[in-house]
């Protein structure tokens, strides 16, 4: 599936957009946002900085793009990635390609006499217009949680990391004991899913990346989980195949067991697993967790749970 991008740039003011006027089909003389096509090995948030930069000179330093939605077109097999950002400053654009042109936001997107996408235009602006104080003004009083340990950055996941969380979580041996196999829909809605709980609860399952390089090889964090019939805080952990029994489950663990207990006020943390899971029974015991319940699940078999305190927390960390 070829992946291509679309990016809705907004001026400082927030009330013009940025446009290019097409001088080739398809759509020729149309308005359309500037954007194309994503190269193999590159992520999505990479290549909308990339095309920005060469069809328009905004350069990272402009602006902060923030990804926003995927169109997906089949029979045509390509998607569509849609990424917003608004200006930091006032920037002198220039494009060789197409004509470049700033447009008022109250216009109707959905005039295919103007407007290029056959009403697609129209459609992103509705959802940009509706999320816009979210993803420009909450996004630069935010601060995204980030956390580092000796080999790992624990970060914030977003659309672009789709590529390395899909080489995770559509292993069969890795996530075995998962109700479900993970194909592509249901991996987006992954990701989808803990951006919201970034912004409901304030955590998540966050991105875990090799220090070094910055390679995304699984998740790990902090989710409201609903163990034998009461909702809980829960330590998750997905860890790539290739990337298993080096301790890289464990250490990430610990951060998110500390942030938890530093940044929140619940008093206990939990991982619960399927009763045959052993390494991930192993690493809830490796962050200090103890097994306190094994129940019978209906459609998962034998559950083990384990907890950890914030009592214990501060007892093993020599904390006050």
């Amino acid at each position: 599936m070829q992946k291509y991008n679309a990016i809705v740039v907004l001026n400082k003011q927030e009330d013009k957009m940025l446009m290019c006027k097409r001088r080739k089909n398809p759509y020729k003389g149309l308005l359309n946002f500037v954007g194309g096509k994503r190269e193999q090995n590159e992520s999505g948030l990479d290549a909308a900085y990339r095309e920005l930069e060469e069809e328009t000179a905004i350069t990272k330093e402009d602006i902060k793009l923030v990804y926003l939605m995927e169109l997906s077109y089949p029979f045509d097999n390509c998607d569509l990635e849609i990424y917003v950002g608004k200006l930091n400053n006032e920037v002198a654009v220039d494009g060789d390609e197409n004509e470049l042109v700033w447009t008022e936001l109250d216009q109707n997107f959905f005039d295919t006499t103007k407007y290029a996408g056959e009403g697609n235009i129209g459609h992103i602006m509705l959802h940009v217009k509706r999320h816009k104080k979210e993803l420009t003004e909450s996004e630069e009083k935010k601060v995204p949680i980030q956390m580092e340990t000796s080999r790992l950055i624990l970060r914030e996941m977003n659309m672009s990391d789709y590529d390395a969380l899909y080489a995770v979580l559509a292993d069969s041996d890795i996530m075995q004991h998962y109700p479900y196999t993970f194909d592509e829909k249901r991996v987006r809605g992954w990701i989808d899913k803990n951006r919201e709980r970034y912004r409901i609860f304030g955590f998540g399952l966050w991105a875990v990346c090799l220090k070094e390089t910055g390679e995304m090889i699984g998740d790990c964090g902090l989710t409201m989980q609903n163990i034998n019939g009461a909702i809980k805080p829960e330590i998750g952990y997905h860890i790539r195949a290739d990337r298993q029994r080096n301790g890289y489950a464990k250490e990430a663990a610990i951060a998110v067991r500390d942030w938890a207990f530093e940044h929140t006020p619940f008093s206990e943390i939990y991982s619960y697993m399927n009763a045959a899971n052993v390494p991930s029974a192993k690493t809830a015991a490796a962050y200090g967790g103890h097994e306190v319940e094994q129940f019978e699940d209906e459609k998962d078999g034998s559950i083990k749970v384990f907890r950890m305190t914030r009592e214990e927390w501060k007892m093993k960390a020599g904390r006050g």
